[in-house]
This record gives C-alpha cells, structure tokens and sequence, in this order.
C-alpha cells in the first residue's frame, strides 16, 4: 500500500510539474490576435469547437463564453506566460460526465503539455491524431468507454512522461512504436483486454519507474531485459496470462517497491537473486506455479511488508532466518508442499499481523509466536503439527485456526475453539421454500457460494459505510458494485461472498458506501474477526484502501461501524468496537474522523432494527450539530470532577523505564495531575487529538499548564511518548520551542505537562482550520512574527548537535502565547540523526499529508529540509489566510499548494492567493519577499530549498519593512 500511494504522489508531482512549466509559443498559428486577447486564436477556435463537440450533463464547461480563455473565468484550463499570443499547456477534464467521440479539434493545440480527460464518458477509440500533440508530457485517459486498439501514433509523443490508459476495454497489443517513449516514466494499462507478449522494444524504455500492466490478457514469458529497467519502482503484471520462469535479472532492479505477478501462470523456482531486491515492500506472486525452495537469501528483504508466495509448489523447508524480515505485515505461503518444522526466529517478527500457513505438511510443535503484540491472524490448518499449543497464542484478539492437524485429537486441545471446522457447515438439502428472516437479519445461504442449506440461515450482519471523497463510478453498475465488495473483501481478508454492497450514492462531494458483513458460521461475526476488521479499517498508519480496477487508491472515513449484539454476547466485544459513528467530513481526507460512542443493546430481530434506525438517526444529528472537521475520541470523564479533593500526593510515580534529563522535566504522580486538572473535568478540555485530549490546569504553585493525556497507552516503551520527553534535552534554552514541563508513566497511564499556551494554535486562525471561519482576524505584523518565531524554533532544531527534524510541522502544532508569540510543539515523531547522519532513509513516512515533502513521501529520505517543505506550506497557510485543504469559489475541497503555486509565479494572479484581508496592510516588497521564500521552501528538489537559518533571515527583513502609506496603496 505505501508503494501505491508513492505511485499516486508521483502522479501529482508530475501534474504540479507541468502546472509550473512556463511554456513559450513555438509556432504561432495566428499572428494576429483580437484585440484586449491575449490567447491564441487557433487555440481559441479549437477549444470552443471541442465544447460544442462534447456531451456535458453537468453543464461543467458551462462558463467557456469569451474569446479570452486564458484571462477569463474558463475552468480547467493552464495557459503560458506570454503577455500575447498565449497558448494552451493543460487541460483538466476528469470526473465531469462528459460524453462523445474525443473531438479532433483538440488536435491543433500543438503547445498542449497536459490533457486528463479520465473518468468521464468517451466512447470510441483512442485517436490517431493524438499523436500530432507533440509536446505531451502527461495523457490520461483513463476510466472511460475507449475501445480498439491503441493507435502506434502514440509513438510520437517523445516528451511523454505519463500515460494512464486504464480502465477500457482496449484490446489487441501494445504497439511496437511505445519504444520510441524515451521519456516515459509511468505506463498504466490495466484493465483492459490487451493482449500478446512484451514488445521487445520495450526493452529502450530505460526511465520507465512505474509499469502497470495488470488484469489483462498478456502473455509470453517476462522477459530479461526487465533486469536493465534500474529506475523500476512498480511492476504490476497480476491477473494476466504470463508463462515461463522468472528471469534473475529482476534482481537488478534495486529500486524496486511493489511486484505484484500473482494469479499467472508462471512456473520454475524463485531466483535467489531476488534477495537483492532490498527497496521491496511488496511481493505477490500468489497462485502461479512455483516449485524448488524459498530462497535464504530473501531475509536481505528487510523492508518487505507483504510477501505472498500462496498456492504455489514450494516444497522444502521454510528458511529459519525469515525471521529477520522486521517490518513483515503478511506473510501467505498457503497451499504449497512445505515440510520441517516452523520456524522459531518466527517469534522474532515484531509487526507481523497475518501469518498463513495452512495446507502444507509442516510437523512438530507450534513455536511460541505469540510474543508479537500485532498478530491477529495465525492460520495453520491442515498441515501435521502436534504437541501442546502455546500459552500466548490462546490469548484474547488472536484468531488461531488448527483444524485438520494431528494435535486436535490430543485431548489436551480438543476443547479448543481453534480445531473446529472454519468452513461451512451447512446441512445439505433444499432450502425451505419460505425464509423470512426477522427485521435487521438476512439470508446468508443467499449469497454463499454454496447456496445448500436445509433451514433458514438467518444472520445479523456487521455494518460499515466508508464515505470516499471522490466519485467512484460514472455509471454505477451492479457488476461495478460487486467489483467493490470483492475489493474491499480482499482488503479485510474475507471470503468475497461476506461482503455485500447494500448501497451506493454519490454527489459532488464523493461516494458513500454502506456494506453488511456476513459471519461464516453462527449468528454473529466472531470476536477476532471482528477485531481484525476493526483494527484493518481504524490502523492508524492507513487512511486509504487500495482498490483494484477504476477504483485505485483511494483515502476514505469510516462513518459508520455498527455491530449487533444478541442475548449472551454482550462481554464478547469491547464496548468501543460496537458502535463508532462520525459526522460527514466536510473538507478534510487528511485525518479519519472517529466518534466512538458505547452502548449495550440486547435482543435480537425488532430491536436490532431498532438499533440501525436509531444509530442513523443519531448520526444525522451529529452531522446537523457539528458540520465542521474536528477529530474527536470518547473519553472517561470522572462524574466527580467538580468535587476538592484533598492535597495528598501518593504513590510512586513512574513504574516504566524512561530516559530523562533530570534538570529538565519533572515526574507526577496521576494523584497530582487528578487534582491540578480536577479529575481531568470535562470543563477543563482544551482540544482532543490523534494521540490524546489536552486540559487545562494548575500547579500547586499556580503554574498554569496544559495535561495531555494519551489515548490508552497499555505498553511501557511507547515510542512518541518516549520520544516527547527525550526531546526536552533538545528543545531546551529555545524560547520557540514548547517546553516539557513534566509527565507520569503511571501503570497504564501516559500524561504529559506543558506549559500553557492561552492563544491556542495557530490552525484556529486559518479558515477552515478547526472550524469553518477563524477564531480571530490575525494581521500581518502578528503573522510575520509568528512565522520569524517558528523559524527560530526549527532553525534551533536543525542547528542541534546532532541535528533534530520535526517531521510534524503544521498549523495544529504551533502554539501561541498571550502576546501571539509562536513556539514549535508536539515533538512525538521527531527524528534526532545520528552525530554521522545528514539524512535518514525510513520504510515508515509518518507526518501529516498536506505537509509531507515530496521527496520523503515518495523515498523515505528524511533531511531537515523536509522541515523546510512543510514549513513552506505553513507561510503559505499565513499568507492566504487558508487551511491546507480549503474550498475553492466551486464550493469543492482543494489542495491549497498546487492551486496557489502558479497563481503566485505571476504577479498579475498573485492577489487571489493572498488573504484579502491583508491587502491593505502588506508592503509589496514584503509581499514580493514572501512569495519568493514559499516558492522556494516548496521546491521539489530539497537541494534547492534554503536552510531556515536563510529562512529566518529573510522574515527578519520582511519584518523590517514599514506599512506605510504608500504600501498601502499598492499592496500586493
């Protein structure tokens, strides 16, 4: 999945890319423009002959009137620089409806660099005439009706960068003339019915980084000049037709991330060179046909997180140092002819969460792999194992599924839930002619692959409804749908028949999905299953799924996750798992929105109806009540909080180990922090957050602080909190820097003190930060020194010995204080290198999406001007007046950096990115100043983004300059 979402940032990089390429007329077509236009009249004729070519039901090109449309209001469009005679560089058409033949007027828009005209409604074949457009560097056409073959015309575009042709129903081969793209990049094609064996030109496309060529019809072998392909970084060929042996030569292709070959037809062993392929988070070459060994050499994959080498015919044993693959997630090597024992350095994987084993012949005993506080999933099913079953692994939350092996008939096991038959156990007959299933339950052998049942198999299904922020069909078929359902099976990992699409809608906003889950067997989903389902949709590293498809990757909000309860299940589930609901996310895809509300509801049949309709009704007020993005989770709050209690402080303090400065922070007992927050009283809430709830307090020499409690923190060495205090050593003698003042490790409890900051953050000055406007108008002497103070917080970080990044820097985490002085907060995912390090290279991004640098989003490469990219966003942030997700004048959330970045490269645009209500007050030379350090703080390349000791010197002179008259006529 981090590999798929590295492919959809590249893609907007590449759009940002073209979005600030300054592009000059080459040839002009008419010399002699219309007066007051400033566009080309050829490139105005065509545009207009393509609105009136196109069907548009939704009215979108609606506003094309003029002749101008590179200085109007026309949508969708990116002309060039030149104050005459400007061209046309970029068309943006997707996901609008429209319909047709692509017009061919589009032809003589000989300038054009970019033209999406994905997800819509074209029908016909891709154009010949495409290829005369030959300074394309970006075509995307997918998600449309386009049939045929792909024209070998496309063979001219030799700028070409990107080309997405998903999602069609193309047929026929990929023409020899592709070759000919030497600046092609990325190649999706999936979804299509293409056919024939890899052109052997191929082979010159040398920069190609990402190739996706999935659900197909491709066949022939992989071919080795695969090997020489040193920038791959994705290679999809799942689901198609391929034959052969798997070449060595891919061992060469260093940089490779995702390869994914499962569901072919390839056979022989897996070259040990694969070993080599240490930059790989996911391999899949599930249901092929496989054989010799596992390779020893594949513990080098230490950044593997998915390896599925399923339904194969490995034999041999499995390598005792699989252990060493740390990051490992999955790990499927079912249905192979796997003997020896498991291996006992499988108790080493610390992040392991599925582990599938079953139909091998695997004997002995099962090591103790239950140590891993992630594994939920541990199948071993009909394989030969005997002995005793581990102790850990009968712990609460872990499904274990044994059925089929010889250590089920030892009566020590037999009483085991885990040796009983998983699959269906369905009473073969006819069903009854008349199953009605009481209110809130349905038919399970309905949509079981197996539809034999002698009763009616009435069940009560879980429920979720996902709200994407994007439309994901333009016609919402019933094969459509089930294609989702069986995506988001997968995903969950269950059976395709568990999981049904009850309904879809869709508006301007996105698509809401609701989906009923089928339990296998009983009345109910089992405990770990639901866990498991629970825990893969809220994981808090994942806010996107991965659907196959016209679907992709796609971020999405769980607004509904209702569980139904009959008599004798109540202590089966945590309460929290029974019932999360959410308002509507009315701007952000940034954060999932959580508001977890328990109950205990008993009965079955009218009372589960009972339970949907009242938990949707709840959630409708909810979203009447609070329309604006705030992430909010349930917390205990004492019903005594308003109660004295007596100035008694007890009880040791700290029982976990903790690496701490002495001079620097303090330890509290839980019983001072009770008192000074009064129980932590609802009154006392500041703010709620991803990792806790923030009060108010006081010392008891009246210090005024702020309490941040963590949410539920179970294990000692948690590594933000640990990291929060740790950074106290760094953070001290800077006064932009929030200062620790104290903390308490107290048993389950993780509390940590700050000093008080009155003003809040400065995310509740932007509009649509916390809420819809800001809490107060900020000008632009305040927003100046709030910036200069930021910049001396960070500038302090980086200068450190050694030097400390944030990773975090946003809005939400600068804090300020009664005179609006900025200090830099929240240190808990901060990265001290060490005393040799000027970079760090990390399989785990972790920061805030909006805020991420590029470059370490896409290679995991930390430096400290990753600092410098998010700090950039945050100038810009101030400057605009603007969260970094906004509404746009449509009414549509947008993203605020690659909208404002070309409006800020031209003077004339410059005015509709900054906030309007600075524009009497802001000198234009420190206007001038400051759009020139967000540009570059926002550089792609971070060799070329200043240090923020450069930063901070330019907002010195920024803040230097005087508001005067004279400014203030001519602001910027």
């Amino acid at each position: 999945m981090a590999s798929a979402q590295a492919f959809t940032t590249t893609l907007t990089l590449v759009i940002i890319f073209i979005m600030l390429t300054s592009a000059r007329c080459g040839e002009l077509f008419c010399a002699a423009a219309r007066p007051n236009s400033t566009t080309l009249l050829r490139d105005v004729l065509a545009i207009k002959a393509f609105k009136k070519a196109v069907f548009d039901p939704l009215g979108a090109l609606e506003d094309w009137t003029g002749d101008d449309p590179c200085n109007g209001p026309w949508k969708y469009i990116e002309c060039s620089d030149a104050s005459l005679n400007k061209t046309i560089i970029q068309l943006s058409l997707s996901n609008l409806q429209l319909g047709g033949n692509l017009p061919s007027s589009l032809q003589v828009l000989s300038e054009l660099k970019s033209l999406d005209l994905g997800n819509n409604d074209f029908h016909g074949q891709i154009p010949k005439w495409i290829g005369k457009l030959t300074k394309l560097m970006a075509l995307d056409l997918q998600s449309n009706d386009l049939d045929g073959a792909i024209p070998r015309e496309l063979g001219k575009l030799n700028e070409l960068f990107f080309l997405r042709i998903t999602n069609n129903s193309l047929s026929g081969s990929l023409p020899e003339e592709f070759g000919k793209l030497s600046s092609l990049k990325i190649l999706a094609c999936e979804n299509n019915f293409l056919s024939g064996p890899f052109p052997p030109s191929l082979m010159k496309l040398t920069n190609i980084s990402h190739l996706h060529m999935d659900h197909n019809q491709f066949t022939g072998s992989l071919p080795d000049w695969l090997g020489q392909f040193s920038e791959l970084v994705h290679l999809v060929l799942n689901d198609n037709l391929i034959v052969g042996s798997l070449p060595s030569e891919l061992g060469n292709c260093f940089k490779l991330q995702q390869l994914k070959l499962d569901n072919n037809l390839i056979e022989g062993p897996i070259p040990a060179t694969f070993g080599f392929l240490t930059a790989l988070v996911d391999m899949r070459i599930h249901n092929n046909s496989l054989s010799g060994f596992i390779p020893t050499a594949f513990n080098n994959l230490i950044s593997l997180h998915v390896l599925d080498l399923g339904a194969n015919n490995l034999q041999g044993s499995i390598p005792n140092n699989m252990g060493n693959l740390e990051s490992l997630v999955f790990l499927n090597l079912e249905k192979n002819k796997l003997s020896g024992i498991i291996p006992s350095s499988f108790a080493e994987f610390s992040t392991i969460e599925i582990i599938n084993l079953c139909e091998n012949k695997l004997k002995g005993i099962i090591p103790d792999l239950g140590l891993s506080s992630n594994l939920y999933l541990l199948e071993l099913e009909d394989n030969l194992l005997t002995g005793l079953v581990p102790p850990s692994l009968r712990k609460t939350g872990l499904e274990l599924l044994l059925h089929g092996n010889p250590l089920c008939s030892e009566a020590t096991n037999k009483e085991l839930s885990s040796c009983s038959l998983r699959h269906h156990l369905h009473a073969m007959g006819s069903m009854p002619s008349t199953c009605i299933c009481p209110s809130g339950m349905i038919l399970r052998s309905l949509y079981m692959e197996s539809q034999n049942s002698a009763h009616c198999d009435c069940v009560a299904p879980l429920l979720i409804e996902l709200f994407f922020p994007r439309v994901l069909f333009q016609r919402c078929t019933s094969h459509k749908q089930e294609r989702l359902g069986s995506n988001l099976a997968r995903e969950l990992y269950l059976e395709s028949w568990q999981v049904i699409v009850q309904s879809v809608a869709q508006n301007d906003t996105g698509t809401d999905a609701i989906f009923l889950i089928l339990p296998v067997v009983g009345l109910f989903l089992d405990s770990p299953t639901l866990m498991r389902i629970k825990k893969k949709l809220y994981a808090p590293y994942l806010s996107a799924v991965w659907f196959d498809g016209e679907f992709g990757w796609f971020d999405y909000t769980v607004l509904q996750f209702i569980m139904p309860l009959g008599p004798g299940e109540m202590n089966r589930y945590p309460s929290e798992a029974i019932n999360q609901s959410s308002p509507r996310p009315s701007k952000s895809i940034v954060e999932t929105l959580l508001i977890i509300v328990s109950s205990i509801i008993g009965g079955i049949g009218v009372l589960l109806a009972l339970l949907f309709t009242t938990i949707l009704l709840w959630r409708r007020r909810l979203r009447n009540k609070e329309p604006h993005h705030i992430y909010k989770r349930s917390h205990n709050v004492a019903s005594f909080c308003d109660i004295e209690l007596d100035p008694v402080f007890s009880g040791s303090c700290s029982n976990v180990s903790v690496e701490r400065d002495e001079s620097l922070a303090k330890i509290f007992t839980m019983d001072e922090l009770n008192i000074c927050s009064r129980n932590f009283c609802s009154k006392n809430l500041i703010a709620t957050g991803g990792s806790g709830a923030v009060y108010r307090g006081t010392l008891q020499d009246g210090t005024a602080v702020a309490i941040k409690k963590l949410w539920g923190l179970a294990e000692c060495g948690d590594e933000e909190f640990q990291n929060e205090i740790q950074m106290s050593r760094h953070r001290h003698g800077s006064s932009h820097l929030m200062q620790l003042l104290g903390y308490c490790a107290q048993q389950d409890e993780r509390v940590l003190v700050y000093e008080l900051m009155p003003h809040g953050s400065l995310l509740d000055y932007l509009k649509g930060g916390r809420q819809e406007y800001p809490v107060a108008f900020l000008d632009w002497r305040t927003r100046i020194q709030i910036a200069l103070d930021t910049a001396r917080g960070l500038r302090h970080l980086h200068e450190s010995n050694p030097p400390v990044v944030h990773r975090d820097v946003k809005p939400s985490n600068i804090l300020l204080d009664e005179n609006f002085h900025a200090k830099v907060a929240d240190f808990g995912l901060s990265k001290v290198f060490l005393f040799s390090e000027s970079s760090h290279v990390t399989t785990r991004v972790i920061g805030t999406f909006g805020y991420l640098a590029p470059d370490y989003s896409m290679t995991g490469k930390l430096t400290v001007k990753s600092d410098v990219y998010s700090f950039g966003a945050v100038l810009l942030e101030l400057l605009s007046g603007q969260n970094i997700l906004f509404l746009n004048e449509e009414g549509n959330t947008d993203f605020l950096i690659p909208w404002a970045k070309p409006l800020l490269k031209h003077e004339k645009t410059r005015n509709l990115v900054i906030d309007p209500g600075l524009r009497d007050e802001c000198p234009t030379k420190a206007a001038e100043l400051m759009v020139g350090l967000i540009l570059s703080c926002l550089e792609l390349d971070p060799d070329r983004r200043p240090k923020m000791i450069t930063v901070e010197s330019i907002l010195d002179v920024i803040s230097d300059i005087p508001i005067t008259v004279e400014s203030n006529n001519n602001s910027a």
